[in-house]
């Protein structure tokens, strides 16, 4: 007997959510992004470290979401920063893309046979020492992916931690 279970997809002409969030480490922000009516979400500075997200996805699972998590990185002051995920609505197909820092990367299908690259972003702030170096090799290591991947449907959403009225100044993705 010959499994016929339709794939879920977004693509055609359905209507997609994509929502990116930003957390600030709260559990409450956590639990109420969870209940958007979105098909993709986006989550930055969740603060989590390995040991808490199998939690998290115990949380987003009961929501009804699966997805890809990177965990945040320890601060010198012992503290929690960034921290990173791609959730996409069950019963989506969703895979990890590359491990890049401060990033999460993804695939969504979008139709049968493309998928939606998608990226959650979360770029270095003011409070980091080599800030620069640190957002210069980000946005490198996106466009890289970017050249990888070719001519494919991507977005990516995040907390850039800048000005957009500075962003002349900066390097960016495109």
């Amino acid at each position: 007997m010959v499994n016929k279970k339709k794939r879920a997809t977004l693509g055609g002409k359905r209507e997609s959510k994509i929502l990116t969030i930003n957390t600030g480490g709260s559990k409450e922000a956590l639990a109420n992004g969870l209940q958007a009516d979105a098909h993709i979400l986006l989550l930055q500075e969740h603060r989590l470290l390995g040991a808490d997200i199998p939690g998290a996805q115990a949380l987003a699972s009961k929501a009804g979401w699966h997805g890809v998590w990177d965990e945040a990185t320890k601060t010198v002051a012992k503290g929690r920063s960034g921290g990173t995920a791609v959730l996409a609505r069950q019963p989506l197909s969703i895979h990890r893309g590359p491990k890049v820092e401060r990033a999460t990367l993804a695939a969504v299908a979008w139709t049968r046979r493309t998928y939606l690259h998608v990226g959650s972003i979360y770029c270095a702030h003011v409070g980091h020492p080599a800030r620069e170096e640190e957002n210069q090799r980000l946005s490198s290591d996106l466009q890289s992916h970017l050249a990888a991947i070719g001519r494919v449907p991507w977005i990516f959403g995040g907390d850039w931690n800048m000005d957009p009225s500075l962003g002349g100044s900066r390097r960016s993705l495109g």
